[in-house]
């Protein structure tokens, strides 16, 4: 799935883009000021419901700009319409509003204004909050991720995002608030209208109208932009003795041909997960150590004895490396759940490491602590478009890994931290008032067709940087097979359009190869000039330096290679040779001779760069 295209604008010395009726990454120079601002329907299952832009008017002139445009959003018992303007002025200003009317009745979670703010620059910065009655409170945005709302009844904000800059932020039409949306990894705060505390969904009637509008002003010591770059680059840090976390693959619900279990042993990864619902899940064992490799039990007891099931794992004991205790369907573990599993486990599973925590969003964890303390770790999943799911947004949200690692650490009592399983999409939706019914004809909702993208490949590679560099010890990836998997499964075809072969690998296999390889080297840090276009890891192994390079872009980069840094080999994956790659046996990339300064990196294509020290 290809980026939609954006339009550079300026309103006096900030720059944002427009894109698709929304106004992004607001930066005076260097300095990020605004992530996004959006407006959304979102329905009574949290569902964002896609809007249709018509009557699309853009002006722009060299420092300001004006954009008009009509918006409908029909789905269901859901029809609505929105008139909307942006307008960018000279003097640093930008004010967005939209006018809206329901053609029918209908419920929602949300509906109007979100706006989002870079989390790195706000860390402990103070901000004044103006609230509805005019009073003004200063308070501090969260370090650690929030797990409530730090900010509550907002009628405008003020801040300073860097020395000698300070922002303006001013809503009308709703009452807002601002939650820490580091809680389901997204890397930005966003401020949004209409309380959770009234309540929700909300009633909306045929007719109904709704006014806002979102007005910014930047001030201070501005400076002019800094001119675009031709290209991106990286550095490569010192040592700093990181390794890889432990990398498992969960057992996928479909069987496995010889053809699926040879690429997963020869993938190699460092555990297999295996999920046990009921006793008859624990056919699945003996299936999953046929690929030769420990382990991990993520075990969803409901009302199997706590004794019955230990003895029944007692069995695997030498096999299993680690057991994840979980509550099917529900937010988090709570101190009885712990204490009713965990003293037969111990006892039948003495060498085996156990946790527990959710099988849901990081904020579950966060709002409702699992108690820790008898425990040797803290888990709970990830992905990276709860909220949205364009690929700007999941690029922004790489970096979110390493908070919630972070933060779950604090939460442990510095004990060891589980990822996983990570997925594109959400697998199930805690926050669901009802079900969604299923869409005959198309994939389900928590299945991305992106999972067989060279875009999932370098998307990976950043997952397991930001991992990596918060000392996550343990992380699983997607599943073995099929549509959420590292390769195709017949049992769970692609629809045509796809072209999918019933045996094909996907490139996030090829990717998880060539860093599964380098699980004994150590760590180095890569740091990109720019991390929404380009990022990747480094690895020093025997005096030797790869790095893996990945574009997030649908645009060809050229990457200057750091200074210093003394390239040897090459191997450039893209779009013109990456079937051919995944048809050829296991074996690693080949790696070919190159003496340059600079590579090209296709687009969504990514790269590894060996060097010597």
């Amino acid at each position: 799935m290809p980026l939609p295209q954006g339009v550079l604008l300026r309103a006096g010395r900030l720059t944002l883009l427009y894109e698709s009726g929304f106004i992004r990454y607001i930066r005076n120079g260097s300095h990020e000021i605004v992530r996004m601002v959006n407006h959304y329907l979102r329905d009574h299952n949290w569902n964002t419901i896609p809007m249709h832009i018509h009557s699309e008017q853009v002006s722009t002139s060299h420092d300001s700009f004006r954009i008009e445009y009509s918006a409908t959003i029909r789905h269901e018992e859901i029809d609505f319409s929105w008139k909307c303007s942006i307008v960018g002025n000279s003097d640093e200003t930008i004010l967005f509003t939209i006018d809206g009317e329901s053609h029918s009745s209908f419920r929602r979670n949300r509906l109007g204004f979100t706006v989002l703010l870079p989390t790195e620059p706000l860390r402990g910065q103070t901000c004044r909050v103006t609230h509805p009655d005019d009073v003004t409170t200063e308070l501090l945005f969260p370090d650690a991720i929030s797990p409530h709302q730090p900010f509550l009844n907002i009628q405008s904000m003020a801040w300073s995002p860097a020395s000698g800059l300070q922002v303006a932020l001013t809503f009308s039409g709703d009452v807002f608030e601002m939650e820490d949306q580091r809680n389901w990894m997204d890397a930005s705060h966003k401020v949004y209208c209409t309380p959770l505390a009234l309540g929700f969904p909300k009633a909306v009637g045929k007719g109904d109208r709704i006014s806002q509008s979102v007005h910014i002003k930047v001030f201070g010591d501005l400076h002019d932009s800094t001119s675009a770059s031709d290209g991106v680059t990286f550095s490569i840090n010192g040592l700093n003795g990181v390794r890889l976390p432990r990398v498992g693959i969960p057992l996928s619900d479909a069987a496995l041909t010889d053809v699926h279990l040879e690429r997963i042993t020869t993938l190699g990864p460092d555990f297999v997960s295996v999920v046990i619902r009921e006793l008859a899940d624990l056919e699945r064992i003996p299936i999953a150590l046929l690929v030769g490799r420990p382990l991990e039990i993520a075990l969803f007891p409901a009302s199997i004895p706590a004794e019955e099931i230990a003895l029944a794992l007692k069995k695997y004991a030498s096999h299993i490396s680690q057991l994840t205790i979980l509550v099917d369907g529900k937010r988090s573990a709570d101190a009885t759940f712990i204490e009713t599993y965990l003293p037969s486990l111990r006892k039948h599973l003495p060498r085996v490491m156990i946790g527990s925590g959710t099988d849901a969003f990081f904020t579950e964890l966060n709002r409702n602590p699992t108690p820790a303390q008898t425990l040797d770790f803290l888990s709970f999943s990830v992905n990276p478009q709860t909220h949205a799911g364009d690929l700007r947004t999941m690029t922004e949200n790489l970096v979110a890994h390493r908070d919630v690692v972070e933060s779950c650490r604090r939460l442990s009592g510095g004990r060891s931290v589980r990822v996983g399983p990570v997925t594109l999409k959400m697998r199930w939706n805690p926050d669901a008032t009802s079900a969604d019914a299923p869409v005959s004809g198309s994939l389900p909702a928590n299945v991305d067709s992106r999972q067989l993208s060279l875009y999932a490949a370098g998307w990976t590679l950043g997952s397991l940087k930001y991992l990596t560099e918060a000392g996550a010890d343990m992380v699983s990836y997607y599943e073995m097979t099929g549509w959420r998997g590292l390769m195709a499964h017949h049992d769970q075809p692609w629809p045509d359009a796809f072209g999918v072969d019933s045996n094909q690998r996907y490139p996030v296999y090829l990717m998880l190869r060539e860093l599964l390889l380098r699980r004994s080297a150590v760590v180095l840090s890569l740091t990109s000039s720019d991390p929404l276009m380009m990022d990747g890891m480094a690895f020093r192994d025997e005096g030797k330096i790869m790095a893996i390079v990945a574009n997030y872009t649908r645009e060809a980069l050229q990457v200057a290679l750091p200074v210093g840094f003394h390239a040897s080999g090459i191997r450039v994956v893209g779009s013109d040779n990456v079937e051919d790659l995944l048809s050829r046996s296991g074996n690693p990339l080949r790696i070919e001779k190159f003496e340059g300064t600079k590579l090209d990196l296709p687009p969504f294509g990514f790269a590894l760069i060996e060097g010597n020290e």
